[in-house]
């Protein structure tokens, strides 16, 4: 999960909240775990490019 602290908001100019879950892993009443991916929103991989500057 990732969550933007509010320094880093206001540094990347970013204007919604910042929380987003990259990976989830869900156990199935069959034991088998499904594992869920999802990439960072554009605006997230842009916000993250100008903290990182």
């Amino acid at each position: 999960m990732f969550l933007m602290k509010m320094t880093y908001q206001k540094k990347a100019d970013y204007k919604r909240t910042a929380l987003h879950a990259r990976e989830l892993e869900i156990k199935l009443p069959s034991g088998k775990l499904l594992k869920i991916v999802a990439p960072y929103p554009e605006d997230f991989e842009e916000a993250i490019k100008k903290i990182q500057k």
